[in-house]
Formats: structure tokens, C-alpha cells, sequence
């Protein structure tokens, strides 16, 4: 089958890598223009593309999708799969392929609909998850459910490591499910929609360590907001919290980024930080730069 792969992030990358690695027919991705930032190197999803001779459409608005119906039409695809893609598909481009657009969702839908399942999952100290692979309709993660395979949280995984998972057990799962979507036999189920929660994006500000909460509230927050937007804290909070010294006035609203934590008793013990404007550093090296 002949598949149209949309993805825009890091995430997106890994169910397209496997897709390329399975042999499975790309006719094209549409992803958006600009390389979403990590605190990691990789290959965005339009360098994999260019490195496999597969056409790339770019577009990041509902505007820019619908000028390209008639190129997107013209690939002819089979079926759509969307993988982290970040903007609303508009009716006329998800309903296109023969098969339609199947949408990889990471959670047990209709739970954590919306943009951000994986972090507010994390947040609320859910003990499993799943990969979910459903219709598009026009409304958002509503659609029939043709697949979904529960996932156990670790006590060690970030939004990247957890995601990373998901996408790879979503991709395969979509490899398996494609012979018979081409047959017409698999079975679907609709969402009870009476049942749906919604995530919403995160700003910084709910990043911000409150170090009142407990070390095991504020693991959570480091867990679900790595890679992206990175809890963080204070220098000066920093400097308070783990020596004698008095910060400086510049330091007590000086931001570091708290990549990873590990909780130790009754405290928690930062792992990799990152000063404002600087690179991350092991707590080895911060402590001995701030704290001794």
C-alpha cells in the first residue's frame, strides 16, 4: 500500500525510519519547514526523507495544506499516517487516500486527548499508558479506534524515552494492521466520548519546580518535561537549597534547566542541568562551579 506519512518532530522521525526500514511504499511526507529544537542532535524528518528520495511537502498551517490538495492528490496514496504532526489536517486532505488518514495517538484514548498525552500522563503518575491507532475525523482524537496496545509507565521514563516507545510498538502495529486494512477485515470501535479528557500545550511557567512539593512530585514534573520545555528552577533556588552560600541578587533570578533528577530519601538529587545560555553539565560540575 502506497502511504502518505505526515510528521513534524523527533517523534515523527522513528515510526518513519521503521516504515523506510520495513520497505514499506512512501509516496511522500508533508512536515513542517523549521527542525524542532531538542537538547539532542538528530535527523528531522525531512533530512530522512531526502537522504531515501521521498518527496516532501511542507506546510505548518491549514493554508499552506489546502494549496497543496492538488499535489498532495496527485501522490495517489493509499493511506495517510500521521505521527506527531502538529496541526488540524483539514477534512479535505485527511478523507483523500482510499484507506483515509490513520492518526498514532500516544494514550488510551478516549483519555488524554490533544496535544500533550505523554507529559500530562507522566504528571499524574499513571502507571500504563498506550499507543492508539485511530481514524482522523474532524474532531480532534475522536475518531473509531482500529487499535490499542497498553504500555506500562517506568518510574525511569521521560516524555522522550516514553514516546520513543510508543512510536516504535505504533509503527510496527501499523505494519501489521496494513494487509488487512487492504482486505477490509479489521475491526474498528467507536470512543465513548462521555469518557474523553483533554491535555493542552504546556508554557514555562507550570515548569517551574515548586521545591515545597514532594521529591516524588517534583521527579514527575523533571520526567514530563524532558525533552521539551524542560522543567526548571532558580540559580540562587539552587545555591539555597543545596549549600550554605547566599545567592546573588543575579542569581536569584537566573534560570537553569533541570534536565534530569533522581529522588534520594527525602530530597531529590539533580543529575543534568543547564544554566541559562550555557550547555548542560553533570550535578558533579555544577556543584563544584556554584555550590562549593
Amino acid at each position: 500500500m502506497r502511504v502518505l506519512f505526515w510528521g513534524s518532530d523527533y517523534y515523527s522521525t522513528i515510526p518513519l525510519q521503521i516504515l523506510i526500514n520495513h520497505k514499506i511504499e512512501i509516496v511522500g511526507v508533508i512536515t513542517g519547514k523549521n527542525k524542532s529544537s531538542m537538547p539532542f542532535s538528530y535527523d528531522s524528518v525531512s533530512e530522512i526523507a531526502q537522504k531515501n528520495h521521498i518527496p516532501i511537502i511542507y506546510a505548518e498551517k491549514k493554508k499552506e495544506l489546502l494549496e497543496q490538495l492538488e499535489t498532495i492528490e496527485n501522490l495517489n496514496p493509499d493511506i495517510g499516517l500521521v505521527a506527531s504532526y502538529g496541526v488540524i489536517i483539514p477534512k479535505e486532505l485527511f478523507e483523500l487516500p482510499h484507506f483515509k488518514t490513520l492518526n498514532l495517538h500516544p494514550s488510551k484514548l478516549p483519555k488524554y486527548r490533544g496535544p500533550s498525552p505523554v507529559p500530562q500522563s507522566i504528571l499524574d503518575d499513571e502507571k500504563e499508558t498506550a499507543i492508539t491507532i485511530m481514524e482522523i475525523t474532524e474532531k480532534m482524537d475522536s475518531g473509531d479506534i482500529l487499535s490499542q496496545l497498553i504500555e506500562p509507565i517506568k518510574e525511569t521514563d521521560t516524555t522522550a524515552s516514553l514516546l520513543k516507545r510508543l512510536f516504535q510498538i505504533g509503527a510496527h502495529e501499523f505494519i501489521r494492521l496494513l494487509p488487512h486494512i487492504d482486505r477490509n477485515d479489521i475491526p474498528k470501535y467507536s470512543q465513548d466520548d462521555s469518557n474523553a479528557t483533554y491535555t493542552s500545550f504546556f508554557t514555562q511557567e507550570p515548569c517551574r519546580i515548586n521545591w515545597q512539593k514532594s521529591p516524588h512530585e517534583i521527579s514527575l514534573l523533571i520526567r514530563a518535561f524532558y525533552p521539551k520545555p524542560v522543567a526548571w528552577t532558580t540559580l540562587g533556588e539552587l545555591i539555597s537549597r543545596y549549600s550554605n552560600k547566599t545567592p546573588s541578587p543575579k542569581q536569584l533570578s537566573q534560570r537553569v534547566k533541570i534536565h534530569s533528577a533522581h529522588p534520594a530519601g527525602n530530597d531529590i538529587i539533580p543529575e543534568t542541568l543547564q544554566l541559562e545560555g550555557k550547555t548542560p553539565v553533570s550535578w558533579e560540575q555544577f556543584s563544584r562551579g556554584y555550590l562549593q
